[in-house]
């Protein structure tokens, strides 16, 4: 499975060595790869004292979008606004963006002894306790504004890896505006679509500019990737953190119910409410799947080197964007 991406590519033993002797202060035991990895290239790793996470950055970077490029960054900034609001989430153990060592970014995590939920059954009863969790976790994320972040940013909505980059948006649609252009920028590359098809999907979000900052104001923080893979559960399905909140933004909260993963009747009651069923909220939320999708489309071909999942998503955002200029 790994194989195939542009991103991954395994190391050596002593390399693993290198990094432990570097940000743990010992010795390596052992090391083991991580499944599923098709952005970073994780391992789980063994010293005398402890069990940690090592996540390798991305190979062939010249293939990332722009704000992939910070994000590293971006998982350090927001773990310790979690923390700080006790969301339990990774603790960071070091991050370096250097590229001095392995020619790679680095960061090693505290080892969590859980599970993704995605990997297991916990039923009924557990699951419906993990959304209700989840929910009141969520809205705790969704508190926390731009206003808290250590170092001030005159344009603070966005992706925060965006943001830390210094291509964030002065408003929220500057934000989707400058996000769609930058995509454009890897997507034409490959030619992904053909030139008046790029120019459409620029117009789409230039013209439900209004419609993004009647609904979002205030630029509040959203993890913006929130599914059971990203929901780590120990051996009785008790729910222990959420983590991966690398590719989050500060914007408008309902981007994160785009991809309608998180409607359930728990996760709502845990959130205290449903998502606004107003039309503006779920045009909002269609567009921003359809920023999604986009995106996906350029991860499938131009990343991870899978033409067939690329290929059927290109034709559904293109039936989408037909759809949208209806409206």
């Amino acid at each position: 499975m790994n194989s195939q991406s542009r991103l991954f590519k395994t190391v050596s033993d002593e390399s693993i060595q290198r990094c432990c002797r570097k940000y743990l202060g010992e010795e390596l035991i052992c090391a083991r790869l991580l499944d599923g990895g098709l952005f970073n290239t994780t391992y789980r790793i063994e010293t005398i004292t402890r069990s940690a996470i090592l996540r390798l950055g991305p190979v062939n970077r010249e293939y990332l979008l722009p704000y992939e490029h910070r994000l590293m960054d971006a998982e350090w900034i927001v773990g310790r606004l979690l923390h700080k609001h006790q969301i339990p989430t990774s603790q960071i153990i070091a991050v370096d963006t250097g590229k001095t060592l392995l020619n790679r970014d680095i960061m090693v995590v505290e080892c969590i002894p859980g599970v993704s939920l995605s990997t297991v059954e916990v039923g009924k009863k557990k699951e419906a306790e993990i959304n209700f969790k989840t929910g009141i976790l969520t809205k705790r994320i969704h508190e926390i504004t731009a206003d808290e972040l250590v170092q001030p940013f005159d344009k603070p909505f966005g992706r925060v890896g965006s943001i830390v980059a210094g291509f964030g948006g002065a408003s929220w649609s500057e934000a989707l505006q400058i996000e769609i252009n930058l995509w454009r920028t890897r997507a034409e590359a490959i030619s992904m679509f053909a030139p008046e098809e790029f120019d459409r999907f620029e117009t789409i979000f230039q013209r439900f500019s209004p419609v993004f900052d009647r609904g979002c104001k205030i630029p509040r923080l959203v993890h913006a990737d929130l599914w059971a893979g990203n929901l780590l559960v120990d051996q009785e399905g008790n729910l222990l953190a959420l983590i991966d909140c690398d590719r989050a933004i500060f914007g408008d909260p309902d981007f994160e119910f785009a991809t309608g993963w998180l409607e359930g009747e728990d996760f709502c009651r845990g959130y205290g409410s449903w998502p606004d069923a107003s039309d503006e909220s779920v045009l909002r939320r269609r567009l921003y799947k359809f920023l999604l999708d986009l995106e996906d489309c350029y991860v499938h071909l131009g990343e991870y080197n899978n033409f067939g999942d690329g290929q059927a998503l290109c034709k559904k955002v293109l039936r989408e964007l037909e759809l949208l200029e209806r409206l």
